[in-house]
């Protein structure tokens, strides 16, 4: 109907006869292409606008991501398709059977949907995280890559399928080849699928997160990235171990991290020449200074008189603190002021710390 327009007699009385004749032939072409010329104004000026003033009103930034990402490529196609309907209109014999050609754009227009869907996939990865924490899993930024690496995998397979579909392959035994293939590939890269399955499991199960302190396997130090095949860790050396996802799933872990408060347990060893009183008067005091110690958790504090050992009388001390994090300074400076704090309440109570020390007698028999 709108190419129509260009047949009508207002044409041929505002142009010469022979040269309506000459474009005649053309203005299916013209129609065409000036249609598909102002379809592109149209998503341009109209939707393109709409969609940005939408995005802005409702603060849905994604939404202007996603068309700054994907705007280029949606350009492209709607180029392909009108230059294609445009060839077809062509007033020659051979766009008859233009059967190349449109594989040749087809398989350009799939190439474009797949790298905006690419494009899409990296301007959404941060909202996996949000959308599995909405749905009760938690999930960090190696999980996002995960998720993200499968989507691209099976967005490519589904390209390459309607890419051969263009060009009219069998995609009955196009997909029985890739699925013969993809065994023998399963087969001989088990190990491989094992360790990407098991980073899967560690993420959703939550074993541990990039940041943590564990211990597995004889390594032990913070964990700095979960890819697919592996876990990095560095250790406190500063020796960065590749550890294989599936053996972290087959192996115990120690996570120090996960641990709400961490004890410090020590043994104060008395001389024998203490007496009683200042063995009590040393226990309360070390309960006092624990108790009116902010950094020392008050709900389970245990100071007691244990053992009389070979050369010193044994004073078990066990308390917890919050700073669980073995390296780090404060976990130390707890320690540390815990020991200072003892020595000035060994001077104050007036006993001594015993030393291991051995006695030797000398029998002098009578000759």
């Amino acid at each position: 109907m709108f190419v129509e327009i260009f047949y009508g007699g207002a044409m041929e009385q505002y142009l010469p006869s022979d040269l309506f004749v000459i474009l005649k032939p053309w203005y299916p072409t013209i129609g065409v292409a000036i249609f598909w010329f102002l379809f592109y104004l149209c998503y341009k000026k109209i939707i393109v606008w709409f969609l940005r003033s939408t995005s802005a009103y409702f603060s849905f930034f994604l939404g202007t991501k996603m068309l700054d990402a994907c705007e280029k490529y949606i350009d492209r196609i709607i180029f392909l398709i009108g230059f294609y309907y445009s060839l077809t209109m062509l007033p020659y014999a051979w766009t008859q059977n233009l059967g190349f050609m449109r594989s040749l754009f087809g398989t350009f227009g799939w190439i474009c949907v797949f790298c905006a869907c690419f494009k899409a996939i990296n301007i959404i990865k941060p909202f996996f995280s949000e959308l599995l924490g909405n749905r009760g899993v938690f999930a960090n930024d190696s999980l996002a890559n995960i998720i993200a690496g499968i989507v691209r995998i099976v967005i490519s397979m589904v390209c390459i399928c309607l890419i051969a579909k263009e060009w009219n392959f069998d995609i009955v035994g196009f997909m029985a080849s890739v699925s013969i293939i993809s065994v023998a590939v399963a087969y001989a890269g088990k190990d491989a699928l094992a360790n990407i399955f098991g980073g899967l499991i560690i993420i959703v199960d939550k074993s541990f997160l990039v940041g943590d302190w564990i211990s597995v396997n004889g390594v032990e130090g913070i964990v700095e990235k979960i890819t697919f095949r592996s876990t990095y860790v560095r250790t406190f050396p500063q020796e960065l171990v590749v550890v294989p996802n599936n053996l972290l799933i087959n192996t115990p872990i120690t996570n120090y991290s996960k641990r709400g408060k961490r004890r410090i347990d020590m043994t104060i060893g008395l001389t024998y020449s203490t007496t009683r009183v200042q063995m009590e008067n040393f226990i309360a005091a070390v309960k006092e200074y624990l108790l009116s110690n902010d950094k020392i958790l008050h709900d389970d504090i245990r100071v007691n008189f244990v053992n009389y050992n070979d050369s010193s009388l044994d004073v078990s001390i066990v308390c917890y603190t919050n700073e669980t994090y073995l390296a780090a300074p404060a976990y130390l400076e707890v320690v540390s002021e815990i020991n200072l704090a003892l020595m000035s309440i060994i001077e104050k109570c007036e006993v001594s710390c015993a030393f291991p020390t051995r006695s030797v007698y000398f029998e002098n028999n009578p000759k």
